[in-house]
């Protein structure tokens, strides 16, 4: 086993339409970093969770795939450093 791949990691708003319903990651409106990335700033935002078409959420889905816990990943991912 040599890895995994997850289609699509966060939600692409800039596509918009029918793109917009792939995603295991939304962005929230909480600016958390700015970074410098090939001489131009970009913002980071923090993330929320996306839920399928069934209700649930595709990060505890795919934790429980691998046997993985998601609240690991809750607690790393939602707990942000606070809006700039």
């Amino acid at each position: 086993f040599m890895g995994f791949s997850f289609f699509e990691f966060s939600v692409r708003y800039d596509k918009g339409g029918t793109e917009q319903a792939f995603g295991m990651f939304g962005y929230d409106n909480c600016a958390i970093a700015h970074m410098n990335y090939s001489g131009q700033v970009t913002t980071i935002w923090g993330l929320t969770r996306v839920k399928d078409r069934a209700g649930d959420y595709l990060s505890e889905a795919l934790a429980a795939a691998y046997g993985g816990q998601s609240n690991v990943l809750s607690q790393a991912l939602y707990h942000s450093k606070g809006c700039m």
